[in-house]
């Protein structure tokens, strides 16, 4: 009985503690996101900016907008003809991990913002992200 309730205990603790792990996580991503918008503001031509914004996004679960960023960074290399190909390897890697974060999740890109068991799965069993900073 004592061990069960010692079992039960450490479980709480790490469920609590990945929790507050998520908000800050969260938190950061928010402000980083809000900081980048009025950079891109400033200089939107710039392809670096969009895709931290992407990055931004692809953090805070928001796959939709996420992919759509990452496409828009692709496209700015295609057009302005950029030499920098990291960006754009990784732009194409992280579209393929925003369409299935997880081996067995589907292709369609989901929208799991604020999402806790989301975050959870995704620290513990999803697919590898490609990040450059």
């Amino acid at each position: 009985m004592l061990i069960l309730l010692i079992v039960i205990i450490l479980i709480v603790i790490f469920l609590f503690n990945s929790f507050s792990k998520f908000n800050s996580f969260m938190r950061k991503n928010e402000s980083n996101l809000k900081q980048i918008n009025s950079e891109i503001r400033l200089n939107p031509e710039n392809t670096a900016l969009t895709y931290r914004k992407a990055i931004c996004l692809m953090n805070l679960h928001n796959y939709p907008l996420a992919v759509h960023e990452f496409e828009n960074v692709i496209n700015q290399h295609k057009i302005h003809n950029i030499s920098d190909r990291s960006i754009l390897l990784s732009s194409e890697k992280n579209i393929e991990f925003c369409r299935r974060p997880f081996p067995w999740s589907s292709s369609f890109v989901v929208d799991k913002s604020g999402s806790y068991l989301h975050y959870l799965l995704l620290k513990y069993a999803g697919n590898k992200r490609s990040i450059l900073i």
